[in-house]
């Protein structure tokens, strides 16, 4: 009995320790919680609570997300520019020949040299063309007149046709044809390399070369009658480049005179230049020399453009005492002359192109690479136009085309919208001188091995 009385004791003891360490326990975790939560509670009681009389603090409804959680913005791609689909209303030339050389288009004609001759051993582009857009009419304008020789360079407008008669080994002549009258002359004849001929209204110019260091551009006055040196080069890149001629205003490309890698553009307006410099002769020739001249068929720079005469004696004496002009005629007339405009391209500028307002050029000599740049305010503002462009662009009435990826496009500056004149799928090749006024000319490239060349005229209208 007292055994069991002991042993009901010793349970009740063990519940009462059992209860009093979960008290105890529970106790402990109270303890813990409320220790973890106040540093928490203390932090927020001591930040600072921003001005009581301003707007409360906004609360981000989400925490920042990490960095392995932010999800990357995807990068904006610069949009292409849409390209309008001029293709379809290009006139098709029906020409006699089947091959066809340099086609260049002037109001509603055609000029091209062309033959039939199937070989390249033998002169192809014997023979000179016009062709009437509206008739389809062809006309022989002339036939080469050395042995072997081929027409090249074919260029004209409502007065004049000129021609380039060539062997292809170093005898080249230069002709005109007066359209009024019609009348045929010789120019120029140009040893070793082959001229490229520019013309516009009563100017035309070309760069020759002289010898194996030198090449120089001539400008040819119809009026006038005597070339006319412009500038010398002693860099092959720039003495083989073709200067540009439009609305008289003249622009060529010429080494930076203090980076090599660099260019400048020159720009001259013939018609004010041509008008100072005739002040300037008269001033500078004795009386009766004008009429004495030799006609050795070739002018310089300093003689005609940048002022010319003969030396004369300062005037002396009383003249001097009342500060009369003592200078000499050939010295007023230089200081009166008219020098080119310089041009800054900011790089390196080759086959410029002009309408006499905008300037065009690329920047590199492989087409792969070549930037097709612009200005229209003389260099203060230069817009890249398109990039990959090939050797052969112009500029229009208001626009430039270009060949790229072998599609005929086009830039509209002031819409600042491009155009292609190739149907999608096709190809098509420029002309030399590509472009008169809105009018451009170009050939099918689809089948390099087609039998007779393709030649096309498209009206570019502004879209």
């Amino acid at each position: 009995m007292l055994l069991r009385d002991a042993f009901l004791k010793l349970k009740n003891f063990a519940n009462k320790l059992r209860l009093i360490s979960v008290l105890v326990g529970c106790l402990c975790l109270v303890l813990i919680v409320v220790g973890l939560s106040l540093p928490n509670f203390m932090s927020r009681r001591i930040e600072p609570q921003g001005d009581l009389e301003g707007e409360a603090d906004e609360i981000p409804s989400e925490l920042p997300l990490t960095p392995a959680e932010e999800e990357e913005e995807p990068e904006q791609q610069p949009k292409e520019p849409v390209v309008i689909d001029l293709s379809g209303g290009e006139i098709e030339l029906q020409p006699s020949m089947q091959r066809i050389n340099e086609p260049v288009v002037y109001g509603r004609e055609v000029l091209y040299s062309a033959g039939n001759t199937p070989s390249i051993d033998e002169p192809v582009f014997t023979k000179l063309f016009i062709y009437n857009l509206d008739t389809g009419e062809e006309k022989t304008i002339c036939e080469t007149g050395i042995k072997f020789g081929e027409i090249y360079e074919g260029r004209f407008n409502q007065n004049w046709i000129v021609w380039l008669d060539t062997n292809q080994s170093g005898t080249n002549y230069i002709y005109a044809l007066d359209r009024r009258t019609g009348e045929s002359y010789q120019i120029k004849r140009c040893d070793l390399n082959k001229p490229q001929l520019v013309l516009y209204g009563d100017n035309l110019v070309w760069v020759e070369q002289k010898n194996e260091e030198e090449d120089r551009l001539y400008l040819y006055n119809f009026k006038s009658g005597e070339p006319v040196s412009l500038e010398s080069f002693n860099n092959p890149t720039y003495g083989t480049c073709p200067p540009a001629l439009y609305n008289n205003v003249l622009v060529w490309v010429y080494p930076h005179p203090q980076y090599p890698e660099r260019s400048i553009i020159k720009k001259l307006d013939l018609n004010q230049a041509l008008f100072v410099n005739e002040n300037a002769r008269q001033q500078s020739e004795p009386a009766g020399e004008s009429d004495e001249q030799e006609t050795s068929g070739e002018g310089t720079a300093s003689g005609t453009i940048n002022g010319a005469g003969h030396d004369s004696e300062p005037e002396t004496g009383d003249d001097a005492e009342h500060g009369l002009d003592e200078r000499t005629p050939v010295e007023q007339a230089e200081e009166e002359t008219v020098q080119p405009a310089v041009i800054d391209p900011n790089g390196f500028a080759i086959y410029p192109q002009t309408n006499g307002e905008v300037i065009a050029w690329l920047d590199n000599l492989d087409p792969s690479r070549a930037r097709l740049l612009m200005t229209r305010d003389d260099g203060r503002t230069i817009i890249a136009v398109a990039e990959g462009v090939g050797r052969l662009f112009g500029v229009g009435d208001r626009f430039i085309v270009y060949t790229q990826n072998d599609a005929i496009m086009l830039y509209f500056w002031e819409s600042e919208c491009y155009a292609r004149l190739t149907g999608p799928g096709h190809k098509g090749m420029l002309s030399k001188a590509c472009v008169t006024d809105n009018a451009v000319v170009w050939c099918n490239a689809d089948n390099p091995n087609q039998v007779g060349d393709i030649i096309y005229v498209s009206i570019v209208e502004q879209p």
